[in-house]
C-alpha cells in the first residue's frame, strides 16, 4: 500500500447530502451546477474558461473550505472574514493524511498588492534592524550628557 504525500487536496465535489437552492446563486452558474468531482493534479492545476464561468466561484470556495481567505493570503489573517458565496459550504473535500506547512490562496486581484507588501516589509524590517543596531551601539557606548 503506497502513501502518497502529494497532492494534499485529493478531490472536491458537492456534497451529495447538501440542500442546495439549484435556481439560487451560485448554483445557477454551470461550471458549479456541473462540477462533478474536481481531483487535482499533484504538481499543478489550472483553472481555464471565460469571464463569468465561474473559476473564481470555485477557487474562493475551495481556498475558504481550506481555512484560507477569499481575498487571497495564509491562514494567519488577522480579520474577520465574510463568506464570499455558499459554496463553500457545500464542498466536500478530500485531503490527504499530512497537511501543509504553509498555505497561501495567490488571487490575480491580490497578486497586484505583492511587490507593494514586500517592499513594505522590507522597509519595516531595516527600520527595526536599524533601530535595533542604533538601541545596541548606544547601550555599549553611552553618549556624554550634555550641559544645559
Amino acid at each position: 500500500m503506497s502513501f502518497a504525500v502529494k497532492p494534499y487536496l485529493r478531490s472536491i465535489t458537492i456534497d451529495p447530502e447538501a440542500q442546495v437552492d439549484a435556481d439560487a446563486y451560485p448554483f445557477i452558474i454551470p461550471a458549479v451546477r456541473e462540477l462533478g468531482v474536481l481531483e487535482p493534479h499533484p504538481d499543478v492545476t489550472f483553472f481555464v474558461g471565460e469571464n463569468g464561468a465561474g473559476k473564481s466561484t470555485v477557487l474562493e470556495a475551495i481556498a475558504v473550505a481550506l481555512g484560507l481567505p477569499a481575498e487571497g493570503g495564509t491562514r494567519n489573517v488577522q480579520r474577520e472574514q465574510t463568506e464570499v458565496s455558499p459554496l463553500q459550504r457545500h464542498l466536500k473535500l478530500v485531503k490527504g493524511f499530512r497537511q501543509p506547512r504553509f498555505s497561501y490562496f495567490l488571487r490575480a486581484e491580490s497578486a497586484f498588492g505583492w511587490p507593494t507588501r514586500c517592499m513594505l516589509w522590507a522597509i519595516w524590517r531595516c527600520r527595526l534592524v536599524r533601530s535595533t543596531l542604533s538601541w545596541s551601539t548606544s547601550v555599549m557606548r553611552p553618549t556624554p550628557a550634555v550641559p544645559r
